[in-house]
């Protein structure tokens, strides 16, 4: 399995930086009290230096939010993930722990103020590939706070 980045994007997108870590052989079940200690105290700290409108003046917000309209897509209705995250500290919520391996990339998200994500190999059937939308693609589900799926 190899992740790939079609030209396209570096076309549109020249400054793009994207890393990637694969983990194996990791013990993903129960709970992290650590890394849910680090996100409460992050949390707190989220909520002392931002509010909801000092977020979407920070630089980082802005870049996601003119790359989602490069791509067409409208930043008002449709957030980064990392600004969904911070949105919800914000409102104040605690982010719920999901397993280790989510619980660390939302520690390193609302840390770095980056969109972090991941896949569990197991489940990939092929290679995955970051290119353009061309439309007509299958709508992609996430489960929201409350744990209910909602459509991009």
């Amino acid at each position: 399995m190899k992740f790939k980045i079609t030209q396209q994007i570096f076309e549109k997108f020249p400054d793009l930086s994207i890393g990637t870590v694969t983990a194996r052989d990791v013990d993903n079940r129960g709970r992290s009290e650590e890394i849910i200690a680090s996100i409460r105290e992050r949390e707190k700290e989220i909520r002392q230096i931002l509010t909801a409108e000092t977020l979407s003046q920070q630089p980082r917000i802005g870049a996601w939010r003119r790359a989602y309209s490069l791509f067409g897509a409208k930043p008002i209705k449709y957030k980064s993930s990392v600004e969904g995250l911070y949105r919800m500290i914000l409102k104040g919520m605690e982010l719920r722990p999901i397993n280790k391996i989510v619980d660390i990339y939302n520690f390193v998200s609302i840390k770095h103020m980056i969109p972090v994500g991941g896949d569990d190999l197991k489940k990939v059937e092929d290679d995955i590939t970051l290119t353009l939308a061309r439309g007509g693609e299958p709508g992609v589900f996430i489960l929201n706070q409350e744990g209910t799926e909602i459509e991009l």
